[in-house]
């Protein structure tokens, strides 16, 4: 996995790396009382979450076991028609069809921070992520438990 040739330093970093996992879905939704559907933007993140916490556990496993992943889930919208589109960053929980008003909100300020200035045309989202991370140090396992084993002996 690390390239041939590579300086101590990618090697450090590569090691030091998070293990993640990043799954995504193209389904194209309105954010708009009569088009957005929560009951499908759930079952869009429980699908992805079954995907790729299998791919974390994996590798997370042989390293630090019983850590809990984190899930990070972000949403990628535009004004319809048009090309560019802005991250929006989204609560770790089950939405409920209320929020569509939060997610548009969410919208508009991360559009105006990239552009200075908002539309107010119609918000699409067309891509739902969903990143998958494990601890972000294996580096500092090996650490962790000499401190643990440590401490065991003090209290034994």
């Amino acid at each position: 996995l690390i390239p041939p040739h590579a300086s101590v330093g990618s090697a450090v970093g590569f090691l030091s790396a998070p293990l993640a996992f990043e799954a995504l879905r193209s389904i194209t939704m309105k954010l708009t009382r009569d088009c957005f559907d929560a009951q499908a933007v759930n079952a869009i993140y429980r699908s992805l979450w079954h995907q790729s916490v299998s791919v974390v556990a994996a590798g997370a496993a042989r390293w630090k076991p019983g850590r809990p992943a984190k899930e990070r889930r972000r949403a990628y919208g535009r004004y319809v028609g048009q090309g560019r589109e802005v991250v929006i960053d989204l609560p770790n929980r089950d939405l409920g069809n209320e929020d569509v008003s939060m997610l548009r909100a969410a919208f508009d300020e991360a559009y105006q921070r990239l552009f200075f200035r908002g539309v107010p045309e119609d918000v699409e989202i067309r891509t739902w992520a969903l990143e998958i991370v494990a601890d972000s140090d294996p580096l500092a396992w090996p650490r962790e438990r000499l401190k643990e084993s440590r401490k065991k002996a003090r209290t034994s």
